[in-house]
C-alpha cells in the first residue's frame, strides 16, 4: 500500500510535460580552441542588439505545462574580422539551438567577442520544419552552438587586438 503514489507521480509526470525535457549531458566538454577548427565560420566583432525569438503560443490546457524543445535566443554581431570562411555581411545574425541553462548566454550590447558559426542556409529545410518558432529564422543568418562547449569566447580589449585580421584554416 506505500507504492500507491508511484502511480500517481508517473500519471502526473506524464500528464504534465507535452515532451520530456532534454538535460545537459556531455561525455566531453570541447574547448574554444577544438570548436572553431570544426566550424566553417569564425568572426570577430561586436554584439549590436540582443533578442529572442518568441515562443510558440501556449496550449490550450491552461492545467497542464508544456515544455518546448526549442527556446531560442539570438543577436547580430558588427564584424569587424573574418578569422575563417567567407563572409561579405557587416552584421550578421546569430542564433544558438541550446539557449538556457545548457547553452549560450547572449552576451551584452557592446561586448566584443570571437565565435564559431554555422550557416542556417546549410541545415536542410525538413530539419528546420522541426524548429518551431525558430524556423522563421532568416537564411542568412547563422548557428552557433553551445552544447558540450561554448562556441563563443567574450574578448577584452588586448584579446580583441590579438584577434582581429587573425586567419585560421
Amino acid at each position: 500500500m506505500r507504492i500507491w503514489w508511484i502511480g500517481a507521480a508517473v500519471a502526473l509526470v506524464m500528464g504534465v510535460t507535452e515532451s520530456p525535457a532534454l538535460a545537459c549531458s556531455c561525455s566531453q566538454v570541447r574547448s574554444f580552441s577544438e570548436i572553431i577548427q570544426t566550424a566553417p565560420v569564425v568572426v570577430v566583432g561586436q554584439v549590436a542588439a540582443t533578442s529572442e525569438i518568441p515562443r510558440q503560443a501556449p496550449d490550450d490546457a491552461p492545467d497542464r505545462a508544456t515544455v518546448r524543445p526549442w527556446m531560442g535566443a539570438g543577436f547580430r554581431i558588427t564584424v569587424a574580422s573574418v578569422a575563417k570562411g567567407a563572409l561579405t555581411d557587416t552584421t550578421i545574425g546569430v542564433w544558438n539551438m541550446l539557449y538556457g541553462e545548457c547553452g549560450l548566454r547572449v552576451p551584452t550590447t557592446g561586448t566584443s567577442v570571437a565565435i564559431a558559426l554555422w550557416p542556417v542556409a546549410g541545415v536542410p529545410e525538413d530539419v528546420r520544419a522541426t524548429w518551431g518558432a525558430a524556423s522563421t529564422v532568416p537564411d542568412t543568418d547563422y548557428l552557433s552552438t553551445s552544447g558540450c562547449g561554448q562556441s563563443l569566447q567574450v574578448l577584452s580589449a588586448d584579446d580583441l587586438a590579438q584577434w582581429v585580421g587573425r586567419k585560421l584554416e
